[in-house]
């Protein structure tokens, strides 16, 4: 069995409203999240978010992760862990905007509810494989992660590093969209 996974793509005014319906057979190993990614130009340095923070938020570490509007710079989204793992992602967003110096915004906007983000600047296969942080090779654009379902961390003791079962996305059928948009100062 495989993912199935559709894509449609609206063109409107005010961006490309992306519509993702996603089929996660139960024959398949449990995932680590269900989204989309893509790549954008380094220069969008900062982000910007209405969802929980400032800290890192996952579906079983988001209690401490308040509703607001937050911004910093991408690469104070990474959480430098001893070794290096999953990490950064913000949960119940609804809006989320990467922004350059010029002033330049790529915005995404909620169509389904809330979601979650992560941008980093590595592949995750390439940080699963490090040891240690030096190790991770760094791409020459910012990766985004927009994730209808994301699974919890875990480990939260050190006998049983498993994500408890109500926090691991479960087989079936994901539909989401979200806004896809850009504004310039020009």
């Amino acid at each position: 069995d495989t993912i199935r996974h559709n894509v449609r793509y609206r063109f409107g005014l005010s961006g490309a409203e992306i519509s993702i319906e996603t089929i996660y057979p139960d024959t398949l190993p449990v995932l680590p999240r269900v989204g989309v990614s893509f790549g954008l130009a380094k220069d969008l340095d900062k982000v910007q978010w209405f969802g929980r923070g400032p800290q890192e938020a996952y579906p079983d570490r988001k209690s401490a992760a308040f509703i607001g509007r937050y911004e910093l710079p991408i690469a104070a989204l990474h959480e430098p862990y001893v070794k290096p793992q999953e990490n950064g992602t913000r949960a119940d967003v609804y809006e989320l905007a990467l922004k350059s110096r010029k002033q330049e915004v790529v915005y995404i906007q909620s169509a389904t509810g809330p979601f979650f983000f992560s941008v980093h600047d590595y592949m995750p296969e390439a940080m699963a494989k490090a040891l240690h942080e030096p190790e991770i090779p760094h791409l020459p654009y910012n990766l985004v992660f927009v994730d209808n379902a994301q699974a919890g961390l875990g480990g939260d003791d050190s006998w049983s590093p498993r994500t408890h079962l109500e926090y691991r996305i479960k087989p079936g059928t994901f539909r989401y969209s979200f806004v896809l948009g850009v504004q310039s100062s020009k």
